[in-house]
């Protein structure tokens, strides 16, 4: 019996889809024709442009690799290899716009426009695809918006000077890079209420302008990459001899405008860091130093926030979410107010102008410099022992004195 021939469809094998094609050079130009982006090159970043939210925000390359790969397989029905997505990245950037930031210090984007400070008065003005940024606030500027809970919040935690000294460091935090060149520490029991405080400060930047310090770390090889584009170092929990350990050059490097440089881990390459950035460190304490130079710029940088009143009985979960939530935008408009507070201090003294309080808090950490007792050279030196004998002498008409006479 003569076997049944078989077809071309029945002995060829499933057709499987094989990664496309494609001229590395001719995707990016047609990815860019449907896809706002951007490309930074020091240090090295990607943004895209969210027609939703009408801002500006970082993208990461393996998100990037995520939207090529569905750009793709809508415009080419297939799939792409790792290799071409590598080549792709590397076209984008070539091709892609310079990222150009438009802000000036003082100029920030909240979600419905951007708000101006560098000014008396705030401005604001509406937002387009034009204004290059990369941290966009999640509430809207409101200018009559009010916060009785949070201003409730510091009022039970802190004295009423150090509720003001924040609101103008807020205010620093707002108006630009830190050219007071401060650190801000936060020092208190548990519970107290630091940490809601950090959380609430950090969103007036944006999380994404924020990094975590870690101090001790900082003279390790790849800790300051972290801090490369970004505005706002965060210490949590510090140890309270934090000043007698490592990464303190780092430190006072980081907020006295020192141009450093970051080693990128993976990169053969280094990124520039200018030392502004605003500094709050928090914990229980901080144990006392002896006076020392290099101590004694630290004296002069530090603003110390103390917690001592008791923490509250009741603890409310999630309290800085709850807060921004409900009075984002009048925590900002306190934040404006900072702000001229803060220059007000600038005009007066060309720095944060403390209390007697404040200032003898920062002395009981790190002592001023020893006074050293000038000795005129018209005043000739006391003989030996004759300070002693005058004592002795002085001692003994007090004791006569005392004797009731016969």
């Amino acid at each position: 019996m003569k076997k049944p021939t078989l077809t071309a469809s029945h002995t060829s094998k499933p057709t499987t889809s094989q990664p496309a094609t494609l001229d590395p050079q001719t995707a990016a130009v047609g990815f860019l024709q449907t896809n706002q982006l951007a490309f930074h090159d020091d240090p090295k970043r990607f943004f895209i442009f969210v027609e939703k939210q009408q801002a500006w925000h970082p993208i990461t390359i393996n998100q990037l690799h995520r939207r090529l790969k569905s750009w793709v397989l809508e415009t080419h029905k297939n799939s792409v290899s790792a290799a071409a997505l590598k080549k792709m990245v590397a076209e984008l950037e070539v091709a892609a716009p310079c990222w150009t930031p438009t802000l000036k210090p003082g100029q920030m984007v909240v979600a419905n426009g951007v708000l101006d400070v560098t000014a008396a008065t705030p401005l604001f003005s509406a937002k387009d695809q034009n204004t290059h940024f990369a941290d966009t606030l999640t509430i809207n500027y409101q200018p009559a918006a009010q916060c009785p809970k949070f201003r409730q919040f510091l009022a039970d935690s802190l004295a009423i000077n150090d509720a003001s000294l924040v609101q103008k460091w807020a205010g620093s935090l707002l108006a630009g890079p830190n050219q007071s060149q401060v650190i801000l520490m936060l020092l208190g029991a548990s519970g107290t209420g630091k940490g809601t405080l950090v959380s609430i400060l950090t969103r007036l930047v944006g999380v994404e302008a924020a990094a975590e310090l870690r101090v001790g770390q900082l003279d390790g090889r790849f800790e300051m990459s972290a801090l490369v584009g970004k505005r706002l170092l965060v210490g949590m929990e510090i140890n309270p001899n934090l000043l007698n350990g490592d990464g303190l050059g780092r430190l006072k490097a980081l907020v006295g405008n020192d141009r450093m440089e970051a080693e990128l881990k993976g990169r053969n390459r280094r990124a520039s860091i200018n030392g502004d950035f605003h500094v709050v460190l928090y914990g229980n304490q901080l144990n006392q130093q002896q006076w020392s130079a290099d101590l004694d710029a630290f004296r002069r940088r530090l603003l110390i926030v103390e917690y001592s009143k008791q923490p509250p009985a009741t603890i409310i979960p999630n309290l800085a979410d709850t807060l921004w939530l409900e009075e984002g935008s009048g925590i900002l408009n306190w934040a404006v107010e900072g702000v001229g507070c803060y220059r007000a201090d600038l005009q007066q003294a060309g720095r944060f102008v403390l209390t007697v309080d404040q200032q003898r808090r920062v002395n009981r950490v790190i002592p001023p410099p020893p006074v050293a007792v000038e000795v005129s050279p018209s005043t000739p030196p006391a003989a030996p022992g004759s300070t002693w004998r005058r004592w002795m002498m002085a001692l003994r008409r007090l004791w006569q004195s005392l004797i009731p006479a016969k």
